[in-house]
């Protein structure tokens, strides 16, 4: 026999079903844990200040870890900087003047519309990317 109690149970069991059925389908743009590890290698050179400068990290590099960049100077595993998708301080090495300097970079992550953007952040506020070497300096 139907009743109002019955009624009243099978549309909450209902509309839990069509908030668990839209949690599972709409991506939560918070969420960057399905993203992989970036490595960044020893010996990788950024632009730092105008000029190329090579870099260096703590951690070892491993191509199973995720995204590994290449090093035009180093094959090492070591020493390498690594990103994970909780990431928002690391450290890093720079050699600027024959001279190692150590640096606490901000890493900023999140996820638009399902690309993840990273940006990393010099103690400065300067914003770090690729030294790109056939481009000339100014």
């Amino acid at each position: 026999m139907i009743n109002i109690e019955n009624i009243k149970f099978f549309y909450k069991l209902l509309i839990c079903g069509i908030a668990l059925a839209i949690a599972i389908l709409l991506p939560d743009n918070s969420n960057l844990s399905h993203y992989p590890n970036i490595n960044i290698p020893a010996g990788y050179v950024l632009e730092i200040d105008k000029q190329p400068v090579s870099v260096f990290g703590e951690q070892e590099c491993n191509n199973n870890l995720g995204i590994l960049y290449p090093s035009i100077n180093s094959t090492s595993t070591k020493d390498c900087i690594t990103i994970l998708p909780n990431t928002t301080k690391v450290i890093a090495y720079i050699i600027i003047n024959r001279e190692v300097v150590e640096e606490s970079w901000t890493v900023e992550q999140k996820n638009n519309n399902g690309i993840r953007i990273i940006t990393i952040k010099r103690p400065n506020g300067d914003i770090l990317r690729p030294f790109q070497f056939n481009k000339p300096i100014s």
